[in-house]
């Protein structure tokens, strides 16, 4: 696994002076259901004609 992470690294450098952009999306998803992991309710913030005011996302 080390090897992989390593070629991963060496690939991607941004080189000297360079730096790493990382980028995390918390927006709601459309996972339905309380057995997702992770899940929890969100009010919708737009719901369309079929959905409803409530909506299952991540945290």
């Amino acid at each position: 696994m080390l090897p992989l992470l390593l070629f991963i690294l060496k690939k991607f450098d941004p080189g000297e002076g360079g730096y790493w952009k990382i980028a995390i999306d918390d927006s709601p998803t459309k996972r339905y259901g309380p057995h997702v992991e992770a899940a929890n309710i969100h009010h919708n913030p737009t719901p369309g004609p079929g959905d409803g005011d409530w909506l299952y996302g991540h945290n």
